[in-house]
């Protein structure tokens, strides 16, 4: 598995909220940038033009659309919410070649748990609950023929990380201190890989 980045809906978590958008984080101890799933594939049903109603989403049996609700009577259609899982997510392509609704998490990777840099350890900002797991892009395997990457789910260990972090590649890997992210943030680790299947797959269409 080459893990490249974990998307999260913003740079080093501004808040422990679930509404936030997504957006691209700072760059990781090894060099690597975090890119935004939603604004980099142009199937993404999830991101509509505010504008336009005909793009607002239709709940399903177990997909159902978020909105937001004025005081006035307005609606817009905001992004997705697994009734199943419990959480919100975002259609990207997964490691299994379909698109399908994968978790949008509030983390982004800091560094390694293990000396061969090999087990992820992701920031959650101090006082916050660690979300129940998180993307990752990876760009080897089964990933889509046009982008060139494909994501997979991780589940997020909701107990604290306190070892000894480090940074870099497996070539490369040191112990780091996990600056600056160690005043205002806390660490866990990535757990097992949740099976793409574990997740609705869906078809883009178009009139």
């Amino acid at each position: 598995m080459r893990i490249v980045t974990l998307v999260g809906f913003v740079a080093l978590v501004g808040a422990c909220s679930r509404g936030n958008a997504i957006g691209p984080d700072d760059r990781h101890p090894d060099g690597q940038q975090n890119q935004d799933p939603s604004k980099d594939d142009p199937s993404d049903p999830s991101k509509p033009t505010p504008s336009d109603p005909s793009k607002a989403g239709t709940s399903g049996s177990r997909l159902k659309a978020r909105y937001y609700e004025g005081e006035d009577g307005s609606k817009q259609f905001i992004g997705w919410w697994d009734s199943q899982r419990q959480e919100d997510c975002v259609m990207v392509p997964a490691k299994d070649g379909k698109l399908r609704c994968l978790p949008a998490a509030n983390v982004a990777i800091t560094g390694y748990a293990d000396a061969n840099c090999s087990v992820p350890v992701v920031t959650v900002r101090k006082g916050c609950a660690a979300p129940s797991a998180a993307i990752v892009m990876e760009t080897s395997g089964n990933v889509s023929c046009s982008l060139g990457y494909a994501y997979a789910a991780y589940g997020v260990d909701p107990a604290k990380f306190t070892g000894t972090l480090y940074g870099g590649s497996p070539s490369t890997c040191k112990v780091t201190t996990g600056e600056p992210y160690a005043e205002t943030m806390d660490f866990h680790r990535l757990s097992s890989e949740i099976p793409p299947t574990s997740f609705v797959a869906v078809n883009q269409t178009h009139d």
